[in-house]
């Protein structure tokens, strides 16, 4: 097997990616994605001779002391030590000698059996916990009146997904933007949800969100998936009175690095 680092993907390298992620995703029915196009991210790679990736590992920086890992391994090589290379590679490009506390986090799908013992190998503690929650545009589509505008980029990101603005009709400024990722004709993954900063706990997300799941409604979206903390009763709430119900757990462990 081959180990390599680097900062880009190949187009070949992402094609063999995603066939890796599907061969998962037919063992385990998963929610989780590779960020091949994230921002201050090295990529960990395990290819075969012939050039076919059996193990991917994304280190995402966020700031000088906060890392994220994604890992996925071909189903028919588990437990034989790829994972741990590639985290062993992915932990020596970590900062050293540094005063503050570096931290990295892996996200594991409850789907994901292997990929929670291969962490508790490492002595991974349970840090936090997001919620996946599905919801219907059915009942969105029963509601009247608007007061907001909303607008969408043209053309999807390198990433797929599709951005939405709302701004308020009278005032004409923008209270709310949120991303959404289609996934089928009529099903959509929303994804980072928020609302303007200086606006926030003022109610406006309760009165904008569901006028945005009615504009899905008319772009052809039936089904509606989102991910929100756990810890964020808010949210959740919002959501849940939105329609939107409990179908999963995403847990994040925090890896020690000695």
């Amino acid at each position: 097997m081959k180990y390599t680092e680097q900062n880009k993907l190949t187009k070949a390298q992402q094609e063999q990616v995603k066939t890796l992620l599907d061969r998962c995703r037919r063992k385990e029915n998963f929610s989780l994605s590779f960020p091949m196009h994230e921002p201050h991210t090295k990529f960990f790679l395990a290819e075969a001779e012939d050039g076919t990736v059996r193990g991917a590992l994304a280190l995402c920086c966020f700031s000088s002391s906060e890392y994220e890992i994604l890992a996925f391994t071909d189903p028919d090589l588990r437990r034989q030590g790829i994972f741990r290379k590639l985290w062993d590679s992915a932990r020596m490009t970590l900062p050293g000698n540094t005063e503050e506390v570096v931290q990295v986090r892996a996200a594991v799908d409850e789907a994901c059996l292997d990929a929670a013992e291969a962490l508790k190998a490492l002595s991974a503690r349970f840090r936090s916990e997001e919620l996946e929650m599905r919801g219907s545009t059915e009942r969105a589509s029963e509601g009247a009146g608007s007061d907001y505008a909303f607008r969408k980029t043209a053309k999807p990101d390198q990433d797929g997904a599709i951005c939405y603005e709302a701004a308020d009709k009278v005032t004409r400024e923008s209270v709310f933007r949120s991303y959404i990722i289609p996934y089928a004709a009529d099903r959509c993954f929303v994804l980072r949800v928020s609302v303007r900063k200086g606006l926030e706990g003022k109610g406006i997300g309760s009165h904008v969100f569901p006028e945005f799941m009615r504009v899905l409604a008319k772009e052809g979206y039936h089904t509606v998936t989102l991910q929100v903390s756990g810890a964020n009763a808010a949210a959740v709430k919002l959501y849940e009175k939105a329609g939107f119900e409990i179908t999963r757990s995403l847990k994040y462990y925090e890896i020690p690095l000695r």
